[in-house]
């Protein structure tokens, strides 16, 4: 009897873990820019559901989760953050000392510039 309350208990368990690490994240149009947030979007003519994504409270904090959704960079955010925010630079910058400088170039032709030492963002400037 004991080991049947266990198992049950260890299920339920398992069943709670599960749900607290997969989120659902939906893609909307907000003033002309995408955006990335884990609920749905209000007041927009479209919104799609991206993915499920797993253990996202792990690989991120939560500011880098805010920013990602905002598409937005701050000092101090982790690469791969910068990554999911911004997406793949349009041209990367090495210098002899480890920093790389990111560029981005805007819609308006502008470029972006982010710049990144030991994998996190340094500087950044629009």
């Amino acid at each position: 009897m004991n080991k049947y309350r266990i198992f049950i208990a260890i299920l339920g368990g398992c069943f709670v873990m599960n749900a607290s690490v997969s989120a659902k994240i939906y893609q909307c149009e907000v003033d002309g820019k995408k955006v990335f947030q884990d609920h749905l979007c209000e007041a927009v003519e479209s919104q799609q559901e991206v993915a499920v994504v797993e253990n996202i409270k792990s690989e991120f904090t939560e500011q880098e989760r805010r920013l990602i959704n905002n598409n937005e960079v701050a000092i101090g955010m982790s690469e791969k953050a910068l990554l999911k925010s911004r997406g793949e630079p349009d041209q990367k910058l090495r210098s002899g000392r480890g920093a790389e400088q990111w560029l981005y170039q805007g819609e308006d032709g502008r470029f972006s510039q982010v710049v990144v030492i030991n994998g996190k963002v340094y500087d950044w400037r629009d």
